[in-house]
């Protein structure tokens, strides 16, 4: 947005409170997000939010770890994530009338260990209750599919490397074949590590080691960049960070069942209604 018209938005109270919330995202803020559930009182209670490329989540709980938890970054020392962390963002469009607000933000997203830093455009409609707190939202994220595919391609050296060292092998050639083999597999015994150290007795998801992985790399697919929600892989990537902050609420979602959140649905489930109140202002 021009210095002007951002001067003049920021006048205004739902530009205020997008702001608050888009502050609070960026990494390392959006840590003591998570671990303090919402210091900031950015969230009403019974909140509502969709998210393009997963699915729906209900209550503050959940969108707090959906929203902040999945974006910040590695939770133990062994894990292997596609994940970055956001680093900083800019306004490019802002519209509101009433509680109702209409966002685009281009965030700059890095990963940790590979140094790979890529943007990506976040759109959202946004409804805020009488004291200010997000009610509701609805977010999209632009082109999902070219960006994680970039992302892929930038890492590839980093990403051979690391299989390199898990198979005690040469870096394989690095075509795209080559890539994405390596990419399951790492990310498989990201996520059995992961299950084996934070998902114990009662919470125990598999087995053995040896199950975890041949379920992981055998039993479901990869998916695409938008079925961060569905019986993927991707999808238990989404998950596995969040895993040791709350094991109660997310060792099955990386589990065979997918715990309600690693599960296939039909897109037309997307347009069943969802929110107390429709985006149109008042």
């Amino acid at each position: 947005m021009e210095a002007a018209a951002l001067k003049k938005a920021s006048k205004n109270k739902n530009f205020q409170a997008v702001k608050k919330f888009w502050d609070s995202f960026i990494y390392p803020r959006n840590v003591e997000v998570v671990k303090g559930k919402d210091p900031e009182g950015i969230f009403a209670e019974n909140m509502k939010g969709r998210v393009d490329i997963t699915r729906n989540f209900d209550g503050k709980e959940l969108n707090i770890e959906y929203l902040f938890g999945l974006f910040v970054g590695p939770t133990t020392s062994t894990q292997f994530t596609l994940i970055p962390v956001p680093v900083n963002y800019t306004f490019s469009e802002f519209v509101t009338a009433d509680n109702v607000a209409s966002t685009s933000v281009i965030v700059n997203l890095k990963h940790l260990a590979s140094g790979v830093t890529t943007p990506i455009q976040i759109d959202s409609f946004t409804r805020y209750d009488k004291d200010g707190k997000l009610a509701q939202y609805d977010a999209i994220f632009r082109r999902i599919s070219l960006q994680l595919t970039a992302v892929v391609q930038r890492m590839a050296p980093y990403i051979l490397t690391e299989y390199a060292k898990f198979t005690k092998a040469a870096p394989p050639a690095p075509t795209a074949e080559n890539v994405q083999k390596a990419l399951v597999v790492l990310q498989a015994d990201s996520i059995c590590n992961t299950a084996a150290t934070s998902c114990t007795g009662a919470l125990s998801q598999y087995s053995s080691y040896a199950e975890c992985f041949n379920f992981l790399t055998t039993q479901i697919r990869f998916g695409t960049a938008y079925e961060g929600g569905q019986n993927t892989l991707w999808c238990r990537t989404v998950h596995q960070q969040m895993v040791p902050l709350a094991p109660e609420v997310h060792c099955p979602h990386i589990g065979k069942t997918g715990g309600g959140q690693c599960t296939d649905f039909q897109y037309e489930d997307f347009m069943i209604p969802f929110y107390d109140a429709p985006f149109i202002a008042s």
